[in-house]
């Protein structure tokens, strides 16, 4: 195993409430990243991080799972907690052990109590945030309205970083508003989403520094350099937290969250 420096290790704890699938998207990074060759069901009971008798047969967490993985030349360590507020020891010790907290939301199932007690915990200990909208393939999976219920709660800093390419059974993965890689195969409706989408993260993103704010109002548009800058700062401060969206039982975006880690989030 190769020695990592410090600047290429993301030590992440994965929040949110129970069965919103963050033992399914942890399987998912390790899958995607090469760790394991064959991803884990939590029906089948063989994921990586749910390995105890009870938890298989629960079909949930119950014991913290430490898990780690390489990609783009990091080292990334996957702290996976319990969902119910029965085990907090085990969601403060990992959060007191992590920089990065990805907090896991059910697309299908919006805000939940376990949501609420991750923001709190971010906020407590200051900790660089990103929202992973999971379960976006499900029935009443609806990503615009728990984007607007997220941003209406926990304020604007919750901003989009990967829109959806249709949702529910036409969920066809997510663009990166970034790149903008794919976002012309949108249909009219996403697309201008999107488009607004992006502007949002700009504009949030740009806030973080006086000239870039100002050159955004009078231009109207930023380089990408400047937006890549303004968004690693903001990240980093707290006051932007970007949000994805997939499907981590169909490894759906997984690789667009372990490039976000990579690059836009502080060791």
């Amino acid at each position: 195993m190769p020695n990592y420096d410090t600047s290429k290790i993301r030590n992440i704890v994965l929040l949110g409430h129970s069965q919103t699938g963050k033992t399914s998207l942890a399987e998912a990074i390790l899958f995607t990243a090469g760790a394991v060759k064959r991803q884990g069901k939590i029906e089948e009971g063989n994921t990586t991080s749910d390995y105890l008798t009870d938890e298989i047969q629960r079909k949930t967490s119950i014991n913290l799972g430490v898990l780690n993985c390489f990609w783009k030349n990091h080292k990334i360590n996957i702290l996976d907690t319990p969902g119910y507020a029965e085990f907090i020891n085990d969601i403060i010790v990992a959060t007191v052990a992590a920089d990065i907290a990805v907090i896991v939301v059910d697309a299908s199932h919006g805000i939940e109590l376990g949501t609420d007690r991750a923001f709190k915990i971010i906020e407590e200990k200051g900790l660089s945030a990103a929202i992973y909208l999971n379960k976006m393939d499900k029935e009443r999976a609806d990503f615009h309205k728990t984007y607007e219920a997220l941003v209406n709660k926990y304020g604007k800093k919750c901003v989009v970083l990967a829109a959806p390419n249709g949702q529910a059974k036409d969920f066809k993965g997510a663009i990166n508003l970034i790149t903008k890689q794919g976002i012309d195969s949108l249909n009219s409706d996403d697309k201008a989403k999107a488009e607004k989408y992006r502007e949002q993260l700009i504009e949030q993103s740009a806030e973080i520094d006086d000239k870039l704010i100002e050159k955004y109002l009078e231009t109207g548009g930023l380089t990408q350099e400047e937006i890549l800058a303004a968004l690693k700062k903001g990240i980093e401060q707290g006051a932007v937290i970007p949000i994805i969206c997939g499907c981590s039982t169909i490894n759906a975006q997984a690789n667009i969250l372990l490039d976000m880690l990579a690059d836009y989030f502080p060791n």
